[in-house]
């Protein structure tokens, strides 16, 4: 499925990315927004239905970037209360919300939203991640460490992709897989593979 990809640090295979990209792109007309430094590689793929406008957002002094798959619902008086204190709204979008209301609160900034997301922030001054999904997990977000890399994509198999990683059978999550038509928790069928629990 389409959602945001990317690997921190970027600095061993520049190709990963777009490989990651192409391998969730099921579609010829899905759209691509890519960043790419030697520090971080994201990219969104997207059918550019809510959020159409190009990602990342960067923030007033470019300290801070937002990549955003999804929908926030109900947030214009909180984007006119950002305003009030000073916050230029420039695309006035739901990523660029999330992004100032982020500045505003730190990472409790989600606690404050409705909606079905995945949102992925660097802050380029402490050299530091954040991502963040919805209360009910309704955009999955596969997550592993591969050495000192941290993957991240919508799909395990874009993970894969990367010729590092140790691609090994979890036989446990099989086993409940079989027993239980379903994988349990942030299992997944590989090891060193989570999906992120709802409201992380």
């Amino acid at each position: 499925m389409p959602g945001i990809v990317g690997l921190i640090p970027n600095d061993r295979d520049n190709l990963l990315l777009e490989r990651m990209v192409n391998l969730i792109k099921h579609e010829e007309w899905y759209r691509i927004d890519s960043y790419s430094t030697p520090s971080v590689g994201i990219a969104r793929v997207h059918s550019s239905i809510f959020n159409p406008e190009p990602q990342p957002i960067f923030s007033e002094d470019n300290n801070l970037c937002i990549f955003m798959d999804g929908k926030i619902y109900q947030y214009q008086k909180e984007m006119e209360e950002l305003q009030r204190k000073g916050h230029k709204i420039l695309v006035g979008n739901d990523a660029e919300f999330c992004l100032h209301l982020y500045e505003e609160l730190g990472e409790d900034f989600a606690e404050k939203l409705n909606g079905s997301f995945v949102i992925v922030i660097y802050d380029f001054i402490k050299e530091t991640l954040l991502i963040v999904n919805d209360r009910y997990g309704l955009r999955p977000i596969y997550v592993a460490m591969c050495g000192r890399q941290l993957l991240f994509a919508p799909e395990t198999k874009a993970i894969l992709e990367n010729s590092a990683f140790q691609k090994e059978i979890d036989d446990e999550a099989g086993a409940v897989l079989f027993a239980y038509r379903g994988l349990l928790g942030n299992k997944t069928l590989f090891n060193k593979i989570t999906v992120l629990p709802p409201g992380s």
